[in-house]
């Protein structure tokens, strides 16, 4: 697939139209959105595992040979992951995925391999972050894309996080720890352009909306997910004193009063304390 590149991608891609498993589709114009092209790509495989090998990245060629097993054995498998080795524009290794995570949860779960329950992934991890390291180091069974509903191409950054979270709402997740995935980090790359964009950080407040609205009460991720208002409560105070339009801020409010009341309700309360005390 090709959104539109202005680069040789398309010439390099005919080569392997040899190959006749091999359909190419191109863009005449470009989407403005991957997960555009997520949809368009899901309804085209054939297939019975769905790879997205984003452009940026490149990964093993143990990868498939590797993953592929794992689906195969338990059909309760929704996606696997493996790994992921930072590269520069070079191909010069700068770190790995496994450090940050460790870092963040203060846990060295990622240096073994594991399949666990979804919701419990949810609960412990990945309802805190997109754990997930993107998403060329996913193989998804394409019943378990196919099951949540299509992508929501209404997401230019967090959509591939909240794919995740609706996937592991019904299946189990598993992870290799073998470095199979290489992510190239560079200052072209759409994840790395998102970082100063405000749409990133709401997007992501529009995830644990999706989250709150349908986590237990009574369990200990319901009282992680109020945490997590109060801290993003605070930076996007800080967001709206400094460079965003309030009209940005009270579109993506109005979407987390449909998704989630309750959370957006949370979200607000906090907002708006910070802003009373700022204002005396």
């Amino acid at each position: 697939m090709d959104d539109c590149s202005t680069d040789a991608s398309r010439a390099i891609l005919a080569q392997y139209t040899i190959d006749p498993r091999v359909q190419l589709a191109f863009n005449e114009k470009n989407s403005g959105s991957t997960f555009q092209q997520w949809k368009k790509g899901i309804a085209l495989a054939r297939g019975k595992y769905l790879w997205i090998a984003e452009s940026d990245d490149y990964a093993d060629s143990f990868f498939l040979e590797t993953l592929v097993p794992i689906l195969e054995k338990d059909d309760a498998i929704g996606l696997a992951y493996s790994n992921s080795i930072i590269v520069d524009d070079e191909s010069h290794v700068t770190g790995n995925m496994i450090d940050w995570k460790r870092e963040f949860f203060n846990s060295d779960r990622w240096e073994r391999s594991f399949i666990n329950d979804g919701v419990a992934e949810i609960e412990s991890y990945l309802g805190s972050t997109c754990t997930i390291n993107n998403a060329s180091a996913v193989l998804f069974r394409k019943e378990a894309l196919l099951s949540i509903g299509d992508v929501d191409t209404s997401f230019r950054y967090a959509g591939d996080w909240l794919t995740y979270l609706k996937v592991a709402m019904k299946y189990q997740i598993a992870y290799s720890s073998a470095p199979l995935n290489f992510y190239r980090n560079h200052s072209q790359n759409v994840s790395k352009q998102a970082e100063e964009n405000s749409a990133l950080l709401l997007e992501r407040v529009l995830c644990l909306g999706f989250i709150y609205e349908r986590a237990d009460s009574a369990t200990h991720q319901q009282q992680r997910l109020e945490q997590a208002a109060n801290e993003y409560a605070t930076i996007i105070y800080r967001c709206t004193r400094t460079y965003w339009e309030p009209m940005l801020l009270a579109k993506y409010m109005k979407r987390l009063f449909l998704w989630s009341p309750l959370f957006a309700v949370r979200l607000h309360a906090q907002l708006a304390l910070r802003m009373i005390k700022g204002s005396n």
